[in-house]
């Protein structure tokens, strides 16, 4: 039984677990001089959480692989903080990263979070105002990208990483999560205990939606099989995807 706990007993953005998984030695796959992205947005408000793989390399990197000017930059670094490794980072250094991360949406946010807010609109909500956050399976951003890496290299991430995001997703009020993958879905559905209840398609990508074995109250679940960025929906079908999770969540309880 996956047990929830209220945040004001476990989760704050600098509790022990917290700044445990920001001074964790990288791995071989991650992009030099950076701290894990322990979340996109304010996860101390968020009710909704979207899921992803892991970070892109480019929230730290340009096409040509160097890292983004000051005017570009969206999070913190070693460097920025005035760290020479994760494992020398001070509290005040953590925290420095943990609210670059917190406000990151107020910044240059990656573009990829957009059809994800499209989708958060429907239910109520998005990154902009708080009540959202993203998280993902992998807190490192890596390079070559996930798809690049070899399968093994991708497990022992997944690995290591999903004990950290099993502990967010049910150390903070997040009581509703959006898994942006099929690979995603699997995953976060392990993690939680989650079955699927319903299912739906529009233009070809498959929705569902569900909840997990969670205690006292249920952790609502819902995503599709394909990342919005490759999947062809145009914004009104974007937010059509939104609206059929959020119709769908109701007429379970949500």
């Amino acid at each position: 039984m996956l047990v929830r706990m209220n945040r004001s007993v476990v989760g704050s953005l600098m509790s022990p677990e917290m700044l445990d998984r920001l001074r964790r030695s990288p791995s071989a796959q991650s992009v030099p001089g950076t701290p894990p992205v322990l979340m996109f947005g304010r996860i101390e408000s968020a009710t909704v959480a979207t899921v992803g793989l892991n970070p892109s390399h480019r929230e730290y990197l340009d096409q040509s692989g160097v890292q983004l000017s000051r005017e570009r930059r969206r999070l913190e670094t070693l460097e920025t903080v005035g760290a020479h490794s994760r494992g020398d980072l001070t509290d005040a250094q953590c925290r420095a990263i943990l609210d670059s991360q917190s406000n990151y949406h107020a910044r240059n946010q990656y573009a990829w979070f957009r059809p994800l807010d499209r989708v958060l609109s429907a239910l109520g909500g998005g990154f902009n105002d708080g009540t959202a956050v993203h998280l993902d399976l992998v807190q490192e951003a890596t390079k070559p990208t996930w798809s690049s890496l070899a399968r093994h290299e991708r497990e022992a991430l997944l690995a290591v990483d999903g004990t950290f995001l099993r502990w967010q997703l049910t150390s903070f009020e997040i009581d509703t999560v959006i898994c942006s993958s099929a690979t995603v879905g699997l995953n976060v559905r392990s993690l939680v205990g989650g079955e699927i209840h319903d299912s739906g398609d529009i233009n070809g990508v498959t929705w569902w939606t569900g909840c997990s074995d969670s205690s006292p109250a249920p952790m609502w679940l819902a995503g599709w099989n394909k990342t919005l960025a490759r999947a062809g929906l145009t914004i009104e079908q974007q937010g059509d995807l939104g609206r059929a999770i959020a119709k769908s969540l109701k007429t379970a309880g949500r």
